[in-house]
Order: structure tokens, then sequence, then C-alpha cells
């Protein structure tokens, strides 16, 4: 993977294992990309290949215990978000990490800007 100077968002070896019925199962495998400052990315793929769950990990929106992290890590201007606590991660998405979901109609008015 080529590096990206100044990124600000950065998914690296990241792993996701789903749990249901007592079975493990390895969801994401080891999947790495990054987002340099005034960049853009776009996820495709088949569906049930992982999209929504790599944009529900940055998030950290995961439906946990049903999904949760098997590895890697999710920078946000360097610094790893998995750990962090609840407060913080709060504090992250109010200034940092937004996320708009399938529906947009259901939450965005066309009348009102963004940002």
């Amino acid at each position: 993977m080529k590096l990206v100077a100044n990124a600000v968002l950065e998914l690296e070896s990241l792993s996701l294992r789903l749990r249901r019925e007592g079975r493990t199962a390895r969801v994401v495998d080891s999947v790495s990309w990054r987002v340099a400052r005034s960049g853009s990315l776009g996820i495709v793929g088949e569906s049930g290949c992982g999209k929504s769950l790599q944009a529900l990990a940055v998030m950290r929106l995961l439906p946990r215990p049903a999904v949760d992290f098997d590895g890697g890590q999710i920078r946000v201007d360097g610094t790893d978000i998995i750990g962090l606590d609840a407060e913080s991660m709060r504090r992250l998405r109010a200034r940092r990490v937004a996320m708009i979901f399938q529906e947009p109609m259901t939450s965005l008015n066309p009348v009102f800007s963004v940002g």
C-alpha cells in the first residue's frame, strides 16, 4: 500500500469478528487504507463484504458484542481510537469525525447546509 502523507484517517490491518449462535467468524480481514487531509476515499464491493462495518468501526458504532475488533488500528490524526473511553470518543465524533448513514434523507434536510 502506498503511504499517504498527512493522513488524517487510517485503518491499519483492521480485522473484525462476528459472534453468532456460539460461533465466531472473521468478517473483515486485515483491511488497510489511508485518507489524506483534503482527500477522499470510496469503498465499493459486493453486498455483505464489510463496507458498512468498516465505516461503523471508524465511528466505534459496531453492534457489540455481536461484532467486535479482532486486530489492527484505527487512527485519527495519528491517535489510535480503538481504546478511547466513551467520553473521548463522543468528543471526537462531535469535532473530528462524522458519518452520513445509508438513508441520508432521514437525517439531512436539503434546505440546510452541512457543517
